[in-house]
């Protein structure tokens, strides 16, 4: 593996369940979040795009709520879940989305 890749492990919010994927690439950045393309490893590997924050943000919250209501949209990204990470001593949390190979999405 290459060692520039970052190795991250998390938690589901709503499941308990332990989680962990190479953080690659910045996809692109906003206001409260950057997004990461990202390989799942554990526990089904896939690629996914990670919302991550570096501080608790209830915009990130407040966007998790938002697309659980359209879950199985076919024109929405989905967001598999909600999860948090403990980096460098801080909690930090995270969306694990759908990966939309492509052009930006407005």
């Amino acid at each position: 593996m290459d060692s520039d890749l970052q190795v991250v492990k998390g938690i589901s919010f709503k499941t308990g369940q332990l989680m962990e994927w190479v953080k690659r690439n910045r996809l692109g950045a906003g206001g409260f979040a950057n997004v990461y393309l990202a390989s799942v490893t554990k526990p089904v590997p896939r690629l996914v795009a990670v919302k991550y924050s570096s501080s608790p943000s209830p915009s990130l919250q407040k966007e998790y709520s938002v697309l659980q209501r359209f879950i199985d949209c076919p024109n929405i990204v989905q967001c598999y879940v909600e999860i948090i990470t403990i980096e460098d001593g801080e909690a930090n949390p995270n969306l694990l989305l759908e990966y939309a190979d492509g052009e930006a999405i407005y």
